[in-house]
């Protein structure tokens, strides 16, 4: 009773997320996977274009939340976070950019909001309230 949250995990009927961007924790990931034989997808996966072949072959998916940021890594590539989805798609893996997931949903919420016409611009009551007409 204490795991039943858990079921549908182990059922193969929803995914863990997993929180992974260096290489260690990516294996970590993976092994996890593999010893309870449950669907993971990772989120953030910095280095996991190190491991594409890996997790190609452990079914193992990646949300990249990092394309407009600096490399892991001192020593890694400058424009390495722009070649990972590259590396990831050429490898079979199937992979999502956090930010233009994160951008579909704030522009969908926007044009809900512009339908409703109840949408807030965060300056406008301001202006309004200590603007004095002469």
């Amino acid at each position: 009773m204490k795991f039943e949250a858990l079921r549908p995990l182990f059922d193969k009927k929803q995914k863990l997320f997993v929180h992974a961007d260096i290489a260690r924790q990516i294996l970590v990931a993976v092994d996890f996977s593999k010893k309870f034989n449950i669907d993971v997808v990772l989120v953030g996966g910095s280095d996991s274009y190190l491991f594409a072949d890996l997790l190609r072959q452990n079914n193992i998916a990646v949300i990249l939340n990092s394309l407009h940021s600096l490399p892991t890594m001192q020593d890694d590539d400058i424009d390495q976070p722009f070649k990972t989805p590259a590396i990831l798609q050429k490898a079979g893996c199937c992979s999502l950019l956090m930010t233009i997931l994160i951008m579909h949903v704030t522009v969908t919420w926007i044009l809900m909001q512009v339908q409703r016409r109840d949408l807030v611009l965060p300056g406008a009551g301001a202006c309004r309230y200590h603007h004095q007409p002469r």
